[in-house]
């Protein structure tokens, strides 16, 4: 994958769009290839997360509500597990990026953790099943609510159709009656 294509998905997989399993792993085979690339995502990546930091307020002013200025120096309060997950798996990168230098260097033996194709498209194939179940359920329940407006809207025109038809029924009555007093002058001749 070139640095052009990779720019091209960059976003998608930012934003965890579909992306078949193949273009996945050669969008990440490329970051572990390129620094340039690798930067611009892990940057990306960081401008995603303060992103998620700003809320909006009541007046539609936008706040940023920054974690590390709630908590005193040297406390742990700040701290969730979410946080403690990140603090690990950064961890685990950073000492898999040295043993990738030192490997590379020739310092340590060429030994590396190879996940192969199909497992990586398993794991892919998992995440969008994933992804479309969440999607499903948010349409179903768009649906419901659709279904429901639908039902309501029918139940009001049916009650105005019904009113509208017993309206007419007694106009028709109080006209036949007025037809019957009619033809009984004409026939009694009063």
């Amino acid at each position: 994958m070139s640095c052009e294509q990779c720019s091209e998905r960059l976003m998608d997989v930012l934003y965890g769009e579909e992306l078949n399993a193949k273009t996945c792993f050669q969008f990440f085979r490329h970051l572990d290839e390129c620094g340039d690339c690798r930067a611009e995502y892990l940057e990306l990546l960081k401008t995603r997360e303060i992103l998620a930091d700003w809320k909006i307020e009541e007046d539609g002013s936008a706040v940023l509500h920054d974690r590390e200025h709630f908590v005193k120096p040297g406390s742990n309060a700040g701290i969730g597990w979410f946080s403690v997950f990140h603090r690990i798996a950064a961890g685990i990168l950073i000492l898999l990026g040295a043993v990738s230098v030192l490997q590379m260097a020739g310092i340590l033996p060429d030994r590396r953790v190879v996940v192969n194709e199909r497992q990586l498209t398993e794991m892919v194939h998992d995440m969008i099943l994933a992804r479309q179940e969440q999607d499903w359920r948010i349409i179903g329940t768009a649906l419901l609510e659709v279904k429901e407006e639908l039902e309501a809207r029918r139940r009001v025109e049916m009650q105005a159709a019904f009113e509208e038809l017993s309206d007419l029924e007694l106009r028709f009555v109080n006209a036949l009656e007025e037809n019957n007093r009619r033809v009984q002058t004409l026939l009694t001749g009063r």
